[in-house]
């Protein structure tokens, strides 16, 4: 049975810990969300199983990989 996945996103730079707007989440690499401005995001329809978390921010050069159950 498919499944919701929501969040939110910081990224901490110089000793400081920020929320990251515009910043693009999937689970599938098809499914894409952006993160709004205060880094909250939400992916439907997420099947079951074991996948990986990945975020984008690509002007910064950004990625970040995350697996998750």
């Amino acid at each position: 049975r498919p499944a919701n996945l929501n969040g939110q996103v910081f990224i901490s730079e110089n000793g400081e810990t920020r929320l990251l707007a515009r910043a693009k989440v999937t689970v599938d690499g098809f499914n894409i969300v952006e993160t709004d401005s205060q880094g909250r995001y939400q992916i439907n329809n997420i099947p079951s199983g074991s996948l990986t978390l990945r975020v984008v921010l690509a002007e910064r050069r950004l990625f970040v990989n995350q697996n998750i159950i």
